[in-house]
């Protein structure tokens, strides 16, 4: 036996995070908890993706009964569920001391553990044990299959009602006081579990991503709203995943981009940004499988491989010691491969694609759905792990496949293969079935059509009808509000309207029925009945501007405010239902200001603008909408305080990081940057006729907002025809005139300079020209 490396740091909690799935993430944890067991550290690797848990898959090959014993084994779900079902079951004071002593003690946690490798390759005080998602029965506290515990806990409610902020520090002084070094697998997502994960355990937080806008756009907004929770008590590391190995243009472009969101977004240095992207980086890799394995047993010389190389480098910087690739029997190798090829191939195929061509990952996919289809329509017994893994993949087919049409056919096909298994055995597969269709309405990046949708909610609702938890109903009351926004998209406003009355029937049930009552519910499930209250209000509102009966329609908005004048919206809080009833606040307003108004009282209007703007600064809604609710500001030119007031919350919210910025959005399309340019320049005008320091502060920063949406713009390259280059060209010299009336620098603004330049040069008839420079 080799001796056990001493660990340079103290013991520390990493999550691997990534913003959307197939980036390679749960591939990076196992490298690295293997390769830093095997260089003397005490490893436990933690499964908290528990809504498609795989990591366990990478270590089959090294266990003698394959993946049985972990399958069966205690994990986190079975952990939360005995600490929240002895909780409500204690009666004594004695006994709510002791399940607190067995918790802090860490004997739950203790008892999930289980060892990863065998003896042959366990150094001299080193380990490498894994807890897992949960076992396939959880008492709760009566028997559950695990999907139907994951579904019937309430997150909310395990920390509001439940006290379970004690359980994960619990788990987190046991992990710390036990290992030199705990990883974590989590979900995507910072809602529920990844949240968790993502805000309150770890030391470390690895964000794996691709370099792909979404992606890139996504781990930014992460980073900053970890920083933000977290300030400095988180370090924060980019980890690009899937890297070309040859440095591509495109590649360098993405690579600038990534540093430049991550650093103004996610709250990094620039150079420490850098250093990751050098130290931390993944190349891609031809030459794995379409299966699970441990990058050191699929190269022919562990020491040579580039893939085993770059999670060796990532390992040493993340865990912060020296570490040497491990010299690993043949024999062992041999052995590792033979069990598990090919049997498992592509059991969870979406570890793998980070190795794939995506055209020939998509084709790959497919055929193994279609065959699996055809083996379960004939009775052959598959595998529950590797249909559960296809399903899985093929929920996340937009992540591969850039074909929309590509990408919903296959999903289409998974409900397809879902819906039999659940046919065929309703008690082990219809709530992998129910799961399966929330996930594949939540998490399209590519929109279904809507009457598809409607027949998928429609399906969705007669199951989840089977059961009446709370947290069943609350799920009925969400699906029913998207069905009814999606008959209102496809105008069917008597179906909208009838959507409508069902969810709020479930309401009522909910709360006046045999189900539950408000005393019961948690703050934030009670957040969601308002919230369904609140939209009930605004979707009739919708449904009556449809129909052009504006009277109606502002009476409804208007009540829907009265219902949310009650509820306590604060916006520094993160919790789902708060953000969706500040949303739906800001779209009641902003109908009133910009739809329903009374022309005669356009002071309303302009304070209904404010209201919508206060309530959207938090969501970025009002950047998106600057331009309709500047133009409810700009019905009242008498008054600059209005102006003042609304331009003073824009400007704030541009400040908060994480939000859509103004330069970002207007400066896509010369239509909204001409919208854009034009509302700026008639509030300039209300504001330099009352000019002071702070009037002439916020002139300023709008003009340098304008000048900016314009390099965008021109940086596009976007072709403009000869009205469009006219509409832009008037609104902007309207806004350089305004300022060189009132004596304003204009030589720091270059773009507004050229473009008045412009209007000298170019015919109003002339040709299109194809560069705004």
């Amino acid at each position: 036996m080799k001796e056990k490396q001493k660990s340079k740091q103290a013991s520390q909690i990493i999550t691997f995070y990534s913003y959307k799935g197939g980036v390679g993430r749960t591939m990076a944890v196992a490298n690295v908890a293997f390769l830093a067991a095997q260089n003397g550290l005490r490893v436990l690797v933690m499964d908290w993706d528990l809504e498609a848990p795989g990591l366990a898959y990478y270590f089959r090959g090294l266990l003698d009964s394959s993946s049985k014993n972990l399958k069966e084994a205690r994990g986190v779900l079975n952990v939360m569920w005995e600490w929240t079902s002895s909780l409500n079951s204690a009666t004594e004071e004695n006994q709510f001391k002791e399940l607190q002593e067995r918790f802090a003690s860490g004997a739950p946690f203790k008892e999930c553990a289980r060892p990863l490798l065998p003896d042959a390759i366990t150094l001299e005080g080193s380990a490498l044990d894994f807890i897992g998602a949960g076992s396939q029965v959880i008492n709760c506290p009566d028997p559950r299959s695990y999907e139907d515990a994951l579904a019937h806990l309430s997150w909310p409610g395990f920390f509001d009602d439940n006290a379970g902020g004690f359980v994960l520090s619990s788990l987190r002084a046991w992990a710390k006081s036990n290992y030199d070094l705990i990883l974590i697998d989590s979900r995507t997502g910072l809602a529920d579990v990844a949240g968790i994960c993502t805000m309150q355990i770890p030391d470390k937080v690895a964000l794996c991503f691709i370099l792909n806008r979404q992606n890139i756009d996504g781990v930014a907004h992460v980073a900053g709203a970890v920083r933000a929770k977290r300030q400095d008590q988180v370090k924060l590391h980019a980890i690009p995943m899937r890297v070309s190995r040859s440095d591509t243009p495109e590649e360098s472009d993405a690579k600038a981009r990534a540093i430049l969101d991550l650093t103004k977004i996610g709250g990094f240095s620039s150079e420490f940004a850098q250093s990751d992207f050098k130290d931390l980086e993944v190349l891609a890799a031809d030459n794995v499988p379409f299966y699970e394995i441990l990058a050191p047993f699929t190269a022919q010389n562990p020491k040579l491989d580039p893939l085993t190389n770059n999670y060796a480098r990532l390992t040493e910087k993340l865990a912060g010691i020296d570490i040497k690739i491990p010299d690993i029997a043949p024999e062992l190798i041999e052995m590792v491969r033979r069990r598990l090829h090919p049997r498992h191939a592509t059991t969870d195929y979406v570890k793998s694609l980070e190795i794939a061509e995506p055209s020939r990952a998509v084709s790959e996919l497919e055929r193994l759905i279609e065959s699996a289809f055809e083996s379960v329509a004939g009775d052959d017994e598959l595998d529950r792990d590797y249909l559960i893994a296809l399903i899985d993949a093929g929920l996340i087919i937009d992540e591969i496949s850039d074909d929309p049409d590509e990408a919903i056919h296959l999903k289409n096909r998974v409900l397809d293969l879902l819906r039999m298994l659940a046919t065929k055995n309703a008690e082990a597969w219809q709530s992998v079935f129910i799961n399966g269709i929330e996930r594949y309405l939540d998490y399209s990046m590519f929109r279904i059509a809507g009457e598809d949708e409607i027949a998928i909610l429609e399906e969705l609702d007669s199951l989840l009808a089977k059961s009446v938890t709370v947290s069943t109903w609350l799920r009925r009351i969400r699906y029913r509000r998207q069905a009814a926004s999606v008959f209102l998209r496809l105008k069917n406003t008597e179906a909208t309207m009838q959507t409508v009355g069902e969810f709020m029937s479930l309401v009522s049930d909910l709360l006046r029925g045999s189900t539950a009552n408000l005393a019961e519910l948690s703050e934030g499930q009670i957040d969601e009945l308002n919230a369904a209250e609140v939209d009930s209000s605004f979707l009739s509102g919708e449904v009556q501007l449809q129909k052009k009966n504006l009277v109606k329609a502002d009476e409804f908005y208007k009540l829907g405010l009265q219902r949310l004048k009650a509820k306590d919206i604060d916006l520094s809080r993160h919790e789902s239902a708060k953000t969706e009833l500040a949303r739906l606040g800001f779209y009641l307003h902003l109908r009133i200001a910009t739809e329903t108004f009374d022309p005669k009282n356009p002071e309303a209007a302009a304070l209904h603008a404010i209201a919508a703007t206060k309530l959207g600064s938090g969501l970025s809604a009002s950047v998106l909408n600057f331009t309709q609710l500047a133009s409810a500001i700009l019905r009242v030119p008498k008054d600059y305080k209005y102006t003042v007031t609304f331009c003073q919350i824009i400007l704030r919210a541009q400040e908060r990081r994480g939000l859509t910025r103004i330069e970002s959005y207007y400066g896509r399309q010369i239509k909204l940057a001409t919208e854009f340019i034009s509302a700026i320049s008639g509030l300039s005008k209300i504001l330099v006729s009352h000019r002071n320091e702070e009037v002439d502060e916020i002139v300023l920063h709008l003009t340098a907002m304008s000048n900016s949406v314009i390099r965008n713009l021109t940086r596009r390259k976007s072709t403009m025809g000869s009205k469009q280059l006219d509409d832009l060209i008037t609104h902007g010299t309207e806004l350089v005139d305004v300022l060189e009336n009132f004596g304003f620098p204009l030589e720091q603004f270059s773009e507004l300079s050229k473009l008045q330049a412009k209007s000298k040069l170019f015919d109003a008839h002339s040709e299109s020209p194809t560069d705004t420079e």
